[in-house]
């Protein structure tokens, strides 16, 4: 079993995958998705939330996955946490 060195929790099975970028965004939220209006973008100028990821997540078998901000903004960071 692999353990962190830093905390000395364990990082799960050796088999387990994790995606290591992946965003979530809700577009009635006060963030700035105007990035999302542009044309190519078309596809997913939705609400992507976790529950939008877990069918991909399990399709590839992925274990977890790691989350990053769509932009420098703290509130989005905490809005995601809650």
């Amino acid at each position: 079993m692999k353990v962190n060195i830093y905390t000395g929790l364990s990082l799960g099975k050796p088999t387990d995958m994790i995606d290591a970028h992946q965003h979530f965004w809700q577009l009635d939220k006060p963030f700035d998705y105007d990035w999302l209006k542009a044309p190519q973008h078309a596809a997913i100028n939705r609400d992507f939330l976790p529950a939008d990821l877990r069918p991909h997540l399990d399709a590839t078998g992925m274990a977890e996955s790691i989350f990053v901000q769509t932009q420098h903004n703290v509130e989005e960071n905490r809005w995601v946490l809650e």
